[in-house]
């Protein structure tokens, strides 16, 4: 799930483990593969992994449309 609701909680949901990526990628740069093998063990599976790059990606382009006067 990505966000929480009243099944799971924030730490469970995707939104909350989108950190992991962002403290490794603040280090340098990583390929996805080697990026999944230095998180992977918060994620729960390859496929959540991915929902949290795609959430990120989101986010960013959130950003980028957001500061466009």
């Amino acid at each position: 799930m990505i966000l929480p609701n009243k099944l799971i909680s924030f730490k469970d949901c995707v939104l909350a483990k989108t950190i992991y990526i962002l403290e490794k990628i603040s280090d340098s740069d990583f390929s996805v593969i080697d990026l999944y093998e230095k998180v992977g063990t918060h994620f729960e599976d390859l496929n959540e992994y991915m929902l949290a790059l795609d959430v990120l990606y989101v986010e960013s382009t959130t950003l980028i449309i957001s500061e466009k006067p």
